[in-house]
């Protein structure tokens, strides 16, 4: 897997996947930008659970009485979502599996993150978009499947109307009824945390429940866009979050952790063979006890200092001869001796 597809996957199949805002990274241009298309495949389910809410534009007699329309299309909403893979999976603790595998490691925001130790050629450093952003940083392996990318986004405001999602205007209607569901503004970690205990099969589509339950098939929607999840799991010890598996193209583990925060949330992916040894890496990310592999590189511990320091010229300048040094790709060497212009931390 070369730069340019990782670039490209990173713009085209970042937005709102493994329960992330509906932002995307704009691989080359430097930022984060809002996204709405991610969720066209979804809309029809939000047009329709806005209609079972008395919210849709057309005024019919169920639609008066959102309780009454509740259990017909409720059971519509449940077959649909029966037939998405990702509405089925629940979050559970991380097994105990992969601690014992050595990589080597960065630590990111006081977060051990696990890097496969294999040899890397490309690398592609964006700054950050927002004050108090890290830089992302795309790092991808000499031989496929394995990348890793480091990111952060500014924490998403609550949404003050959860049906706007699919790419509406918020209205009154749907400010009423979020803060009737939730009892104000809902965060985007707290609705992925109704959807990852959530399924289908939660479902009862009785009338009486219609509040509750027109809120978790709304979360249940938020799951299933992205690749399907194989798993999802709790965060990090001491920090809120999760870590979504799925399977990628070619035999590929994708690993996704999110773990948001007051200032910046992190974002962690990282990439590795399907039944290669290390499969499980997204496990061992923020394990403190993981096995340190031999041999840490230079450029990786100048790379740490990079993101510590990003507006430091004269690191940027150890970390592009520790790369050439390292013989990654020419093109990644003068990415960062020649950086382009970030927002000012």
């Amino acid at each position: 897997m070369n730069m340019e597809k990782i670039l490209n996957e990173s713009v085209d199949a970042a937005p709102g996947e493994s329960g992330r805002p509906p932002v995307a990274l704009t691989g080359r241009g430097g930022g984060w930008k809002a996204r709405t298309t991610f969720l066209r495949t979804r809309l029809f389910f939000f047009l329709m659970i806005l209609f079972l809410a008395g919210c849709a534009s057309a005024p019919d007699r169920l639609a008066m009485d959102p309780a009454a329309a509740w259990p017909g299309r409720c059971e519509t909403v449940r077959r649909s979502l029966l037939k998405e893979p990702s509405a089925g999976v629940v979050v559970t603790p991380r097994p105990d599996r992969s601690y014992s595998i050595p990589y080597w490691v960065i630590v990111v925001d006081g977060v051990p993150i696990p890097i496969p130790p294999v040899r890397y050629r490309d690398i592609h450093i964006t700054p950050a978009s927002f004050s108090g952003g890290l830089p992302t940083v795309i790092l991808v392996g000499a031989e496929p499947p394995t990348a890793v990318t480091l990111a952060s986004i500014s924490p998403p405001a609550p949404y003050e109307d959860i049906f706007a999602l699919a790419g509406e205007e918020p209205t009154k209607e749907g400010r009423v009824l979020t803060m009737r569901l939730f009892g104000g503004p809902v965060a985007h970690d707290r609705l992925m945390e109704i959807g990852f205990a959530g399924r289908p099969a939660d479902l009862t589509c009785r009338p009486d429940r219609w509040e509750k339950e027109i809120a978790l098939a709304s979360a249940l929607v938020l799951k299933t866009v992205g690749n399907p999840l194989e798993a999802v799991h709790e965060g990090i010890a001491g920090r809120r979050g999760w870590v979504t598996l799925s399977a990628g193209a070619d035999r590929t583990n994708l690993w996704q952790t999110t773990l948001p925060g007051t200032g910046r949330w992190i974002l962690i992916d990282i990439r590795a063979a399907a039944g290669g040894p290390f499969q499980d890496v997204g496990l061992a990310v923020g394990r403190a006890d993981m096995v340190r592999a031999m041999g840490r590189p230079p450029w990786l511990a100048a790379l740490a200092a990079v993101l510590d320091d990003p507006e430091n010229g004269k690191l940027r300048e150890v970390l592009a001869d520790a790369l050439e040094k390292a013989q990654f790709t020419p093109e990644s060497v003068e990415r960062v001796r020649s950086p382009a212009t970030g927002v000012t931390r």
